[in-house]
């Protein structure tokens, strides 16, 4: 009995010695793990230093090329430098054969200076006798061109005097014209041979037609025709008198064709004249109503006005 309770007592011995021994392994083993991650740290710090010490040794590398290349451009420096002081050396000596040019070139330009002196004494003299034949010469020039300005004025104006006397003899036979045919149409006793008669002596132009320079235009140009208002009022001062009248359709619609083209218009404006239409398509003479309404395609639909 006793010998069980001793061996109690040691194996209880034993186990306070396995518990501290546990306990010291726990211990160990946390200093274990604290020293594994100090040793993970500088791992990565040995990693990054090794990293950055590869990058200093490109680096370093690259200096070295630089180096090299230095090296060589100042070899081939020092080779300008030695051929640029052969060049001096040249150059020194051309200067000084230069300077014993010059010295010889100097004199022979005080000789020259002399020799200039001379002659231009020679040629102020000379200028002063030209400048007396120059002042008579740009007088003469002078007069010449007044003369030649007062012509030319002369015959312009002369040339404008008859110009206006042509105008208005033009003029005043057109005015003869038109009052012949005026009489003409109120009394019926002058015949279409007469008439044309009297305005061969006045003016050329027969009674009833006008002579508005550019008309008639071609039938081609009705499409692109926009000024139809100007050519009224231009025919009616030729004729001497005449109403303008502004043709417009009937609808809704445009005016349709005119002499076979489209017009596009929705207006066109005439000059209607003791009984004939003028417009700038028409013949200087114009048209009658009946054959001028007939160059439409559409003269039913169209309120022409007369």
């Amino acid at each position: 009995m006793a010998r069980v309770q001793k061996l109690i007592v040691e194996a209880a011995k034993i186990a306070a010695t396995a518990q501290q021994n546990a306990a010291t392994a726990q211990k160990v083993a946390a200093l274990a793990r604290k020293a594994s991650a100090e040793a993970n740290q500088w791992a990565k710090k040995a990693y990054a230093s090794a990293a950055e010490a590869k990058d200093h040794a490109e680096e370093a590398a690259e200096h070295a090329k630089d180096a090299e290349a230095s090296a060589a451009s100042a070899a081939a420096s020092a080779t300008t430098a030695r051929n640029a002081a052969n060049q001096a050396n040249i150059a020194a000596e051309d200067a000084a054969r230069s300077a014993t040019d010059a010295t010889l070139s100097s004199e022979m330009a005080q000789a020259s200076a002399s020799s200039a002196w001379i002659a231009a004494e020679q040629a102020r003299q000379s200028s002063i006798a030209a400048g007396e034949d120059a002042k008579a010469a740009l007088k003469a020039a002078t007069e010449a061109f007044t003369i030649a300005v007062k012509k030319h004025r002369e015959e312009e104006e002369a040339r404008r005097k008859a110009a206006i006397a042509a105008k208005q003899k033009a003029y005043d036979g057109l005015k003869l014209l038109k009052r012949g045919c005026e009489v003409a149409g109120k009394t019926g006793m002058r015949t279409m041979s007469a008439m044309f008669a009297m305005s061969a002596r006045s003016a050329d132009v027969p009674c009833l037609t006008h002579n508005v320079p550019g008309l008639p235009r071609d039938k081609s140009k009705i499409p692109d025709s926009t000024d139809c208002g100007a050519c009224a009022k231009r025919i009616r001062d030729s004729l001497g008198g005449g109403e303008i009248v502004t043709i417009k359709p009937a609808g809704q619609h445009g005016l349709g064709g005119y002499r076979g083209q489209d017009t596009f218009w929705f207006e066109h404006i005439v000059v209607v004249y003791k009984g004939r239409v003028y417009d700038g398509f028409t013949g200087r003479g114009g048209e009658t109503i009946a054959e001028y309404k007939a160059k439409w395609d559409w003269p039913d639909a169209i309120n022409f006005g007369f």
